[in-house]
């Protein structure tokens, strides 16, 4: 079955599946206002990146908070942000360096921020699943698996993954290097008790519906027909920070 008829066979089962654009949010979000002044020039890119790997050596233990570092590489010509199938701006490293405020944001939607400030990547998010439990959150960077309702998780200096109770992956992100930069998210982000977000590289669906027995199954074979391809291992020896 090819994914047009996927999305066909799914959308019969809700009914309805509206689909919007990405509004990207052209503002500074607020904490980033804040902290302009504060932490510009400040950034230590060679401790920084060390400290980084150093944590995520493979085999050593994972932990069930931190914060995330991702900088910009100053030798891609072009650095942009991905969330599903949807980028968010392009743009290349002398831009980053000359910005009077350093800030340039990338997606502003239900419960998930990305921005670019002053050569690094800012997240702020909530991810629940589908009974409303928190999964994993993220405040400006500093991060935490909630393990009551989270599952498996993984994570290394260039990535994160997390899973909810059913063995779906909640939410995903890679930063990928090959003379381009890119920063790719992809999740379940549900927006209220009733509508979700799936964001995947193949397709993005917003505003799915869910919340009842039927319409959680719906989402179950959308989700089964175009999964999230999974980034890290979870079995054999010292699949700690590794990947696929």
């Amino acid at each position: 079955m090819n994914h047009h008829s996927i999305f066909i066979r799914y959308a019969s089962v809700i009914c309805v599946l509206a689909v919007a654009s990405i509004a990207c949010n052209k503002t500074a979000p607020e904490s980033a206002q804040r902290n302009v002044a504060a932490t510009k020039g400040q950034l230590k890119t060679d401790s920084v990146t060390t400290e980084s790997r150093k944590r995520c050596k493979i085999g050593s233990p994972l932990e069930s908070c931190g914060e995330f570092v991702f900088l910009i590489d100053s030798t891609d010509a072009v650095i942009t942000g991905v969330l599903g199938d949807r980028g968010g701006g392009f743009w290349n490293y002398g831009e980053f360096v000359v910005a009077p405020d350093g800030v340039f944001p990338l997606f502003n939607v239900c419960n998930f921020s990305a921005y670019i400030y002053h050569l690094r990547y800012h997240l702020t998010m909530k991810i629940y699943d589908l009974r409303g439990r928190l999964i994993f959150a993220v405040n400006d960077n500093k991060w935490q698996v909630y393990r009551n309702a989270a599952g498996k998780f993984n994570y290394d200096d260039k990535g994160f993954e997390v899973y909810d109770k059913e063995n779906r992956i909640a939410f995903n992100l890679n930063l990928v290097d090959f003379g381009q930069q890119f920063m790719y998210f992809q999740g379940i982000i549900p927006c209220s008790s009733s509508s979700l977000a799936y964001y995947n590289r193949t397709y993005t669906f917003f505003t799915v519906p869910y919340g009842t027995p039927a319409l959680n199954a719906a989402f179950d074979h959308l989700y089964d027909s175009i999964p999230i391809q999974p980034l890290f291992r979870y079995t054999g020896r010292d699949w700690q920070h590794s990947r696929l």
